[in-house]
């Protein structure tokens, strides 16, 4: 292409552009090319809704579900009934604050016998911290043992693999990477 050719390219392509800028329409004019079914909005709007109307009942619903035994055994299946059935206790209010109060008054009688006498008291935490400590010891002892048969088992005995630090590590593996 030369020179004269490509002025006269030019010229023409910037007339284009002018045509493209001065007699472009208002866009009053110009109509939107939409996407898809113009209802579509309308059916956004009443899947919104719903959710909302949802989100707002959920809480009453679930109120429903929770005190109405009817309600529950009527619309609710059995497989999603997680109710906890609470157990009746055998003694009513009453009776356990009249226990309560007993043993109120069994404690003030002993104290006012003197029943609770710095000696004695302890002795009663000797007692206890004995039990205490011999608990300890128990346990103590049984975690020793479950490390004893854990060091005893070898890495060719373990099918699983808990005895590696990781599964798929090898024993000779070097598993410090940061000190090369």
């Amino acid at each position: 292409m030369t020179k004269a050719e490509q002025n006269a390219a030019l010229k023409e392509a910037n007339e284009k552009m002018k045509a493209y800028f001065t007699d472009r329409p208002p866009l009053e004019k110009i109509k939107r090319r939409t996407l898809g079914d113009p209802s579509q909005h309308k059916i956004q709007f009443a899947i919104g809704l719903l959710f909302v109307a949802a989100f707002v009942a959920s809480p009453f619903l679930g109120k429903k579900i929770a005190q109405d035994e009817e309600f529950r055994t009527r619309y609710i299946p059995s497989w999603y009934d997680f109710t906890i059935k609470h157990e009746t206790s055998e003694m009513s209010k009453e009776d356990m604050h009249e226990t309560i109060v007993e043993h109120q008054r069994q404690l003030h009688e002993r104290a006012i016998r003197g029943d609770f006498t710095p000696d004695k008291l302890q002795k009663l935490r000797a007692t206890y911290y004995q039990a205490k400590q011999a608990q300890e010891q128990e346990e103590q002892e049984e975690d020793a043992a479950a490390r004893r048969t854990l060091s005893n088992q070898q890495p060719s005995n373990d099918p699983y693999g808990w005895s590696k630090i990781h599964p798929g590590m090898d024993d000779d593996d070097d598993d410090d990477d940061d000190e090369e």
